[in-house]
């Protein structure tokens, strides 16, 4: 760090968004996300994968009433 910039990981920051998301959820609304599976398919070309495509996604959550 030399030059003085700092590298973040992308997989870093969604880790963190995604921890903030469900933390508000529940203290905001009362909403407790327990789980969340994202499908996702690749579409190839030349056997290499050259996009992916979401084709579902399966979130488990729970209220207090």
């Amino acid at each position: 760090m030399a030059d003085g910039n700092i590298k973040v990981s992308v997989e870093s920051v969604v880790h963190d968004v995604l921890a903030e998301l469900a933390q508000t959820l529940v203290n905001e609304h009362g909403v407790r996300l327990k789980s969340i599976n994202f499908n996702w398919s690749g579409i190839e070309i030349m056997g290499e994968t050259a996009r992916w495509n979401l084709h579902s996604v399966f979130i488990e959550s729970e209220k207090r009433i």
